[in-house]
């Protein structure tokens, strides 16, 4: 291994441990912002970690589509997906500015990059991209209800 490959694989880390990722602005209950249907976002602190759902109204009931959560695992932020009849997925926190974190993992089909931009208001704009392709995948805007 040269130099700037164990510089990489240290200090990378190490500035991750060192940021404490703050996302107290995603907790309460999101709406997607669409007609099309009424789908909706809801997150809240689970002791050190925070848990959300996706979930639909239909005819009066919930039915919740994913489990979700993010949390810290010895310093490195995980974005953790259980959509229902599905295997659990775990995508790391690359990267993070003031109010856009974006979480990846190449190894999954799709998606492979999950990308959350608070507006800094009311707002989430999120990206679901294909690891490898980022033309690949949706976009949505969810609109903080609760």
């Amino acid at each position: 291994m040269n130099v700037k490959v164990i510089s990489f694989v240290i200090l990378v880390p190490l500035m991750l441990i060192g940021q404490r990722a703050n996302f107290d602005w995603l907790t309460g209950k999101w709406k997607v912002d669409s007609s099309k249907s009424e789908k909706y976002e809801e997150w809240h602190v689970d002791g050190k970690r925070l848990k959300g759902e996706g979930y639909t109204i239909k005819d009066g009931q919930k039915h919740v589509f994913e489990t979700l959560f993010i949390e810290n695992f010895a310093g490195q932020w995980a974005y953790i997906a259980l959509p229902k009849g599905q295997q659990i997925t775990l995508f790391a926190l690359v990267s993070q500015d003031k109010n856009t974190y974006i979480f990846e993992n190449k190894e999954h089909d799709f998606p492979g990059r999950i990308i959350y931009a608070f507006d800094g208001e009311k707002a989430i704009h999120v990206s679901v991209q294909d690891g490898n392709d980022p033309s690949k995948g949706f976009k949505l805007t969810l609109v903080k209800i609760k």
